[in-house]
């Protein structure tokens, strides 16, 4: 693993855009960092058999920087423990295939933030037990928006954090307050 980070920092562009996580892996912590990246990329969780960090997987400071604009996930997200600043600054990608789970996710700190293009996500119903931040992006669908309440916990005492500017429903707002959450942002409309 560490050869193959070595080898993702001195390169410009990763010649494929498929990414297979080993079944032993633990981590997947900064193997993107200020790397350009495919419109689109599939990350490949099928033969993982521990737990794994996905921590600043896709992290970038360069703003002129390729990114995805669809992640397609095969073989689930369950397994994986940090989402912490997973895709940070990738401010291109637009889709996230595949149902994210954050059951077994114990950091989740910000892992949209810069993402301001992102408008689909699909969260596995009742996964995330922590604080979820996703303002960085005002252009989420309905859709997504349903999703991740849907993805919020019952019973938790946590915050979901969308963008002033992101439109949500009445019945959305009411929706985050029956499970306990705290909804901060969002434009009811």
């Amino acid at each position: 693993m560490n050869k193959r980070r070595s080898l993702l920092h001195s390169i410009t562009a990763i010649p494929d855009n498929y990414l297979k996580i080993n079944a032993y892996a633990q981590s997947c912590e900064n193997m993107f960092t200020d790397v350009s990246v495919p419109e689109e990329f599939t990350i490949d969780t099928t033969s993982l058999l521990g737990f794994c960090s996905f921590n600043k997987l896709f992290y970038t400071t360069n703003p002129y920087i390729q990114t995805p604009v669809t992640l397609n996930i095969i073989g689930g997200t369950s397994k994986i423990k940090d989402f912490s600043l997973w895709l940070c600054r990738r401010s291109g990608i637009e889709t996230i295939n595949g149902e994210l789970d954050f059951s077994n996710c114990t950091q989740l700190d910000r892992p949209f933030i810069y993402c301001s293009a992102l408008k689909n996500i699909s969260v596995k119903p009742g996964s995330i037990h922590t604080d979820f931040d996703i303002s960085s992006t005002s252009v989420l669908t309905s859709e997504s928006i349903e999703s991740i309440i849907g993805g919020l916990a019952d019973g938790e005492s946590y915050t979901l954090k969308l963008n002033t500017n992101q439109n949500n429903t009445q019945i959305q707002s009411d929706a985050v307050s029956a499970k306990g959450w705290t909804l901060s942002g969002g434009a009811v409309q």
